[in-house]
């Protein structure tokens, strides 16, 4: 059995999610990297084929989580024989995956938030200690 080419896209969409993750979770050496890094991310992000790209991508995730979970619940799994479980063993990796990148999603756009936050909160405590020096 082959996989759909719609699999193959989610897959490396959230290999994306995941490498855009870690890497605004990984520790910056300074405040002026964060800044180039975030503002890579908020042009990438300001591309409509991008935004659009992406939401199409949660969607199509929604709807294969949705189909994983539904297919699930819907076997009685004490009457399957073994080649029945072994694809609800794939349905089940499946939704697990699909769920992955669901929340990666939504945990990528709160991190760029939160990294946004953090580097105007640390260019303004620089610019106080500068201007505190400069009193001085």
């Amino acid at each position: 059995m082959l996989p759909s080419p719609g699999w193959f896209i989610f897959t490396a969409f959230l290999f994306v999610e995941a490498l855009v993750v870690i890497i605004l979770v990984a520790p910056m050496p300074s405040n002026t990297i964060r800044g180039v890094v975030l503002d890579q991310l908020v042009k990438l992000n300001e591309r409509k084929g991008v935004r659009y790209g992406c939401w199409a991508m949660v969607a199509l995730s929604g709807l294969y989580f949705w189909d994983s979970v539904a297919t699930l619940w819907s076997q009685p799994y004490w009457v399957l024989s073994c080649e029945q479980r072994e694809l609800l063993f794939f349905t089940e990796r499946n939704a697990y995956a699909t769920g992955m990148s669901l929340l990666l999603f939504f945990v990528l756009r709160r991190l760029l938030e939160i990294q946004a936050q953090l580097f105007v909160a640390r260019a303004q405590t620089k610019a106080a200690e500068a201007k505190a020096v400069k009193q001085q």
